[in-house]
């Protein structure tokens, strides 16, 4: 479909759906080792634990040149 919609040669709509998954495993390797750190603190007997969160919806504005590799850069996020 990519092909067809686009132009884009075929050989490299490919390789842009086999980057897909590359991309999603790194984003998997940053969220396991960002999951939760232990901060020190100045008080004994005590620790500080810092856990992101998601704040809600974005919006990405992008150009359509490479776009299921642009989507799973921003899905993968």
């Amino acid at each position: 479909l990519m092909v067809r919609e686009m132009g884009k040669p075929y050989p490299e709509a490919i390789g842009e759906i086999a980057n897909c998954a590359p991309i999603f495993r790194y984003y998997a390797e940053m969220a396991r080792d960002d999951a939760g750190k232990v901060a020190g603190t100045t008080q004994a007997g005590s620790f500080q634990y810092a856990r992101y969160e998601p704040y809600g919806t974005s919006v990405h504005i992008m150009p359509y040149n490479f776009p299921i590799l642009l989507m799973c850069w921003t899905v993968a996020a």
